[in-house]
C-alpha cells in the first residue's frame, strides 16, 4: 500500500480531502488499525472474517495463522460465498499448502496469480461493506516476528473500489486447484513444493526481487 493511499484513507477517516481515487467524507465510522508484533492482528482479522453473512473476498500473498484460516472455514461453513486469490509462488510452502488443501476440501473458490510479478496484496471484503488492508500477511511470521500492520474499515464506498480490484484480478487468474494437487503431488514424492509459477520455480533472489526486498 503506497503512502498516499494511506494517507487518503486516514484523511477519508476523518472526513478530510485526499486523492488516490479514495472517497473521502462518506464514511461515519473510524477505521481500526493494529500493528505487529505483539497486536494480535490475527485476532482482529478472524474478528472480521467472521462478520461476514454474504461475501468475502481474500487475497492474500501468504497464509498460514490457524486463526485465520479456521475464520475462512466458518464463513464457509455458515454459507458466506467465499473466494480467494494467492500468489502462486507461495502455494508449495510447507506450512501454507495443508490450509490451501482444507479450503479446497472444503469447496472455497480459489485463483493464483500468472503474471511474471506476484499477487502482493493483503486485502480483505467482507459483504462489500467492510475492508482490511495493510502490510499483514496471514502467517504465524506477520503474527509473531514481523513489523506489520494492519487497517480495518467499515466503508461500502472504499470496499467496493477493493472489491472491485479484486474482480480484476478473479476474472484474469488461473483455478489454483490444479497448482495445489501438482504440489501435492511433489510433496508426497519427497520433492520441494514450492515455491511454483506455472510448473517452473523461482529462485530465491528472484522472489525478493519481485517483492521488492
Amino acid at each position: 500500500m503506497t503512502s498516499t493511499l494511506l494517507l487518503a484513507l486516514l484523511l477519508a477517516a476523518d472526513g478530510g480531502q485526499a486523492d488516490a481515487g479514495v472517497k473521502t467524507g462518506a464514511c461515519g465510522t473510524k477505521p481500526s488499525i493494529c500493528f505487529s508484533p505483539g497486536g494480535q492482528c490475527d485476532l482482529q482479522v478472524a474478528s472480521l472474517i467472521d462478520r461476514a453473512t454474504k461475501t468475502l473476498e481474500v487475497a492474500i500473498y501468504s497464509i498460514n495463522r490457524p486463526s485465520v484460516v479456521e475464520a475462512v472455514l466458518r464463513a464457509k461453513k455458515r454459507g458466506v460465498a467465499v473466494r480467494v486469490v494467492l500468489d502462486t509462488s507461495q502455494m508449495g510452502d510447507d506450512k501454507e499448502l495443508p490450509q490451501l488443501v482444507q479450503f479446497r476440501d472444503a469447496g472455497i473458490l480459489m485463483k493464483r496469480d500468472t503474471h511474471q510479478g506476484i499477487m502482493h496484496l493483503k486485502l480483505v471484503v467482507v459483504d462489500s461493506a467492510w475492508m482490511m488492508i495493510g502490510s499483514f500477511n496471514f502467517t504465524n511470521n506477520a503474527s509473531e516476528n514481523n513489523d506489520e500492520n494492519v487497517f480495518i474499515w467499515k466503508c461500502p464506498v472504499n470496499a467496493l473500489a477493493y472489491r472491485q480490484e479484486f474482480e480484476f484480478m478473479w476474472g484474469k487468474f488461473k483455478d489454483a486447484n490444479e497448482q495445489i494437487q501438482k504440489n501435492l503431488n511433489q510433496a508426497d514424492a519427497g520433492q520441494d513444493a514450492g515455491p511454483f509459477v506455472d510448473g517452473g520455480k523461482k529462485d530465491a533472489g528472484t522472489l525478493l526481487k519481485d517483492a521488492g526486498r
